[in-house]
C-alpha cells in the first residue's frame, strides 16, 4: 500500500484520471450529433475502425443531404469526391464531419475540404494507433476532458517542443515528459526543409499537421499549439494576422487540447477561435521582453481583463530588473484570484534568472526545461497516525470496500489518512486506451471472479463507463455495487444474456483457463453475425497459468489486455494521488522493461 504526505495547502477536492474521465462521475455522454467520416480513395476502412472505437454500427452514404434522423447511432461513411458536393450545406446541428486523411498517400488533405469539415483526423497506416483515435475522438466529441482533470491540480507542469522537427524529441519523449502535464508544440519553430536545400519561411498547414500527428502518436500528454510571433520571441510573422487563424483553427480541428492565442491579435480572430473551440481551451496569452512593463501598473489589470475576455487560462510573461519585481508579481497574482473567484486561471511567470522565484510561485502551466520531475521534498516527521476511518474515505475506497493508496493531508498533530482507491481508475484507464467510453455506454459486460472483493473495482470502474447489464461468473455481488449484476446460473442463462462489449477475468492464475469457452462463445457461437469486433478482454491474473486466454481471446479477435497494462494504469493513477503530478504510462511501461514502441 502506497502512502504519501502531502502538504496541507494546497489539496485538490478530488483527484483526477489521467484519462480525462472524472473520478467519482459517470462518463459523459458528450456530442451526440451523427459522425459521419470523410475518407480518401481506397480509405474506405477507416470507417469501420471510427465505428468500432465508438462501438456503434457504420454504413457507407453517397452525400451529406442523404444521412438522416434515422441514422442516429450509426457512424456514416462518405467518400471525399461526393463529400464535396454539399458539405457546405450540410445540417450542421445533426452531423458532426470528420475528414479522415492519411498521410502516407503522398499528398496533402484537399485544404477546402479539412476547412469545411468540423475536424480532422490525420493518420498513418503502418504503424496505425488505434489509441491515438480513440483519444481524439473521445475528445472532440466531449467524452473526456483532460482540462477538468488538471485544472484541480496543485500544480500544472508543460514541457516545450522547441526543434525543427518534433521527430527529434520523439525517441526521448518518454522520459522528457515525466513530470509534465503537457507538451506544447512550439509550430513557429518548425523547419520545412524545401527541395532546394531551404526551408520554408513559414510551414505549410500539411507539414504543421504531419508534427501535431507524430507527436499525438508518441504521447498521452494534453498538447498546446503555439505559434509565437516574432515580437515575442518568436518566429512567425505578424504582417498577417489571418494566417494565425488558419493555423489556430486547424489546431481545434485536429482536437489540440489548448490553443495559444496571443492577445495583440485583432479582437476579431480571438472571438471567433474562442467561440469555434469546440473542446479545445484558449490560452489567452501577453509575452512582454521589453524591460519595462511593470506588475502595478493599471496597464496590467487591463492585460489580464482583456485576455479573459477569450480565454479559458490567461497567460502573462514578462522580463524583470530586479528581485523585488517577483513579489510584485505575487501580489498581482493575489489580487486577480481575489477580485476573479471563477477564474479564469492566471499563469504569470517572470523569465530570467531573475525571475526564478516567480516560475517556483506560479501554479498553473509552469513551464519545466528539466525532465526528471518531481523533486522529492525533505521529508517530514509525523507523529503516528490511526488508519483512515470510514469518514476519511473516498466515494470509490468507501463503495469499492478496499483501500490501496493513502494520503497523508495536513501536517503535525492536524495530519489526517484519506483513503482511496487506484485499482479501479487503472482498470477504466485500460478499458478506455482503444475505446471511447461511448462504447460501454448501456452494453452488457460479463465478469468472472472466485470472490466479489476481487471484481469490486472491475464494478466500480464498468458503472463509471455507464455500462449496462453486468454479468457474473463464480461470485455473486453484494452491498452497493450488486444493482444491475446478475449471476450467470446455467448454461441457459449464458444463452439468454445479452451479447457482451467486455469479458473481464479477476480469477487466479489457475483458474483463467475457465474464460476461454465465453470468449469463444461470443466469437464464435452467439455472436457470428456480427463478429467480435469492438470487444474488450482483460486478464488481471498474475503468475503463471493455466492455458493462455489472452492468446484465445486475441486469436477471437478481442482487443486483450493483461495485468501489466492495468497494472501501469494503477502505477500512473497512484503516483498521481501521491505526488500530484503526471508519470505518463509509456515511461511506466518503459520503466518496467517493456517499450511500447
Amino acid at each position: 500500500m502506497a502512502t504519501k504526505q502531502q502538504q496541507s495547502v494546497p489539496t485538490p477536492a478530488r483527484p483526477k484520471s489521467t484519462n480525462g474521465i472524472i473520478n467519482g462521475t459517470k462518463a459523459g455522454a458528450g456530442d451526440t450529433r451523427i459522425v459521419v467520416i470523410v475518407y480518401g480513395q481506397g480509405q474506405e476502412n477507416i470507417v469501420s475502425v471510427f465505428a468500432d472505437v465508438l462501438g456503434k454500427p457504420h454504413r457507407q452514404a453517397p452525400s451529406f443531404s442523404s444521412v438522416g434522423d434515422e441514422d442516429y447511432g450509426t457512424v456514416i461513411g462518405i467518400a471525399a469526391h461526393d463529400a464535396k458536393s454539399d458539405i457546405e450545406s450540410r445540417n450542421k446541428s445533426l452531423i458532426v464531419a470528420i475528414n479522415a486523411h492519411c498521410v502516407a498517400l503522398g499528398m496533402p488533405p484537399d485544404l477546402d475540404l479539412s476547412a469545411s469539415c468540423d475536424y480532422e483526423f490525420l493518420y498513418t497506416e503502418t504503424p496505425f494507433f488505434r489509441r491515438d483515435l480513440s483519444r481524439f475522438i473521445a475528445f472532440i466529441l466531449g467524452q473526456i476532458s483532460h482540462h477538468d482533470a488538471l485544472i484541480t491540480k496543485p500544480r500544472t507542469y508543460f514541457i516545450s517542443t522547441t526543434f525543427p522537427d518534433v521527430r527529434t524529441a520523439l525517441s526521448n519523449l518518454d522520459i522528457l515528459s515525466v513530470g509534465s502535464d503537457a507538451v506544447e508544440i512550439r509550430v513557429d519553430l518548425l523547419k520545412e526543409p524545401l527541395s532546394d536545400g531551404g526551408f520554408n519561411s513559414v510551414p505549410s498547414l500539411s507539414y504543421v499537421g504531419e508534427q501535431v500527428m507524430l507527436l499525438r502518436q508518441r504521447t498521452e500528454l494534453p498538447i498546446i499549439f503555439t505559434t509565437r510571433c516574432t515580437r515575442e520571441n518568436g518566429r512567425f510573422p505578424m504582417d498577417n494576422p489571418e494566417l494565425y487563424y488558419e493555423y489556430l483553427y486547424r489546431a481545434i480541428q485536429w482536437g489540440c487540447e489548448y490553443i495559444d492565442v496571443e492577445v495583440w491579435l485583432p479582437e476579431d480572430i480571438r472571438r471567433r477561435l474562442f467561440e469555434q473551440r469546440g473542446n479545445s481551451k484558449i490560452i489567452s496569452a501577453f509575452h512582454d521582453f521589453s524591460g519595462t512593463f511593470k506588475w502595478p501598473s493599471p496597464r496590467a489589470q487591463e492585460i489580464f481583463q482583456e485576455s479573459r475576455k477569450y480565454g479559458d487560462i490567461v497567460k502573462m510573461i514578462t522580463i524583470i530588473n530586479s528581485m523585488s519585481e517577483n513579489y510584485e508579481l505575487e501580489y498581482f497574482r493575489s489580487q486577480i484570484k481575489a477580485n476573479n473567484p471563477d477564474g479564469p486561471p492566471l499563469s504569470a511567470v517572470n523569465m530570467g534568472q531573475l525571475g526564478q522565484l516567480s516560475r517556483a510561485l506560479n501554479t498553473v502551466f509552469s513551464p519545466i526545461t528539466h525532465p526528471l520531475l518531481p523533486i522529492v521534498a525533505a521529508p517530514v516527521s509525523a507523529p503516528p497516525l490511526k488508519p483512515p476511518s470510514s469518514k476519511n474515505l473516498t466515494d470509490a475506497a468507501r463503495t469499492i470496500g478496499a483501500i490501496d493508496t493513502i494520503v497523508v493531508r495536513g501536517e503535525g498533530t492536524s495530519s489526517t489518512f484519506i483513503g482511496d482507491n487506484a485499482t479501479w481508475k487503472g482498470i477504466r484507464a485500460t478499458l478506455t486506451r482503444d475505446f471511447a467510453p461511448s462504447a460501454y455506454k448501456d452494453r452488457a459486460a460479463i465478469i468472472l471472479s472466485s470472490n466479489g472483493e476481487d471484481a469490486a473495482s472491475v464494478i466500480f470502474a464498468l458503472r463509471s463507463l455507464n455500462i449496462g447489464k453486468i454479468y457474473t461468473v463464480g461470485f455473486k455481488a453484494q452491498g452497493p455495487l450488486a444493482a444491475g449484476v446478475e449471476p450467470f446460473t446455467s448454461m441457459e442463462s449464458v444463452t439468454r444474456s445479452d451479447i457482451p462489449v467486455a469479458i473481464i477475468s479477476a480469477l487466479p492464475p489457475e483458474k483463467t483457463h475457465l474464460v476461454q469457452p465465453l470468449l469463444r462463445y461470443f466469437s464464435n457461437g452467439r455472436d457470428a453475425g456480427r463478429g467480435s469486433k469492438g470487444k474488450v478482454f482483460v486478464d488481471l491474473a498474475n503468475g503463471p497459468r493455466k492455458g493462455d486466454p489472452m492468446a484465445v481471446a486475441q486469436n477471437c479477435g478481442w482487443t486483450a489486455y493483461g495485468v501489466a497494462d492495468t497494472s501501469a494504469f494503477t502505477t500512473v493513477e497512484t503516483l498521481r494521488l501521491l505526488v500530484g503530478q503526471n508519470v505518463p504510462y509509456s515511461f511506466v511501461r518503459l520503466a518496467s522493461g517493456r517499450g511500447l514502441y
